[in-house]
């Protein structure tokens, strides 16, 4: 025989070695394995490691683990994305809003009086000849409306906003009557 067929190179460790370092396979051409016998020895136990049940198991373990613990941190940025989109929201739209609906509430505070309850047309009879009349006077004096905004507050005819004014001035007097020029509360009442 000749050297070519006495000796085989083995792609694994890249040496060429004599045949009786092969192992036999009878299903390869040349009859012999494709590795030399040390080589083929690690080839084998690195297969038995990564397919055996417990190491195959542990790793599918670990890698759901790992995903599990990526998707777990990425709906926590969502979330804090999502809780900082709603505060820069509520900075750009509603603060400005809400800031002018205070200046405007404030404004009519101070332009008339304490804020009112609304009442039903003809309801005031009761409330407000009650509120007006009562022994004990506010320290703010009740509020004479112009007929056009009894008509547009309490949604009334005109004749009866004319009524509901004349009631107002009424308790505006009453008011004037049961208090000093201090403020202070006169004993006599209505």
């Amino acid at each position: 025989m000749t050297a070519e067929h006495t000796t085989k190179r083995c792609p694994r460790c890249d040496t060429v070695k004599p045949l009786d370092e092969f192992g036999r396979h009878t299903a390869a051409k040349d009859g012999l394995t494709r590795y030399c016998k040390p080589c083929m020895r690690a080839y084998n136990a690195e297969r038995r490691l990564v397919r055996s049940p417990s190491t195959s198991a542990l790793k599918a373990l670990a890698r759901k683990a790992l995903d599990a613990d990526r998707k777990v941190a990425e709906a926590r940025a969502a979330r804090r994305r999502v809780a900082a989109e709603h505060k820069a929201l509520a900075a750009e739209v509603l603060a400005p809003a809400l800031a002018a609906l205070r200046a405007a509430v404030s404004a009519l505070e101070t332009l008339m009086g304490p804020p009112a309850t609304p009442m039903a047309a003809g309801a005031w009879k009761s409330k407000e000849t009650d509120q007006r009349t009562s022994s004990a006077p506010s320290k703010m004096p009740p509020i004479i409306r112009t007929i056009d905004v009894i008509v547009a507050d309490d949604r009334v005819s005109a004749a009866e906003a004319k009524r509901i004014q004349e009631h107002e001035i009424v308790a505006r007097a009453a008011w004037r009557r049961s208090t000093n020029t201090n403020g202070s509360k006169r004993d006599s009442v209505v």
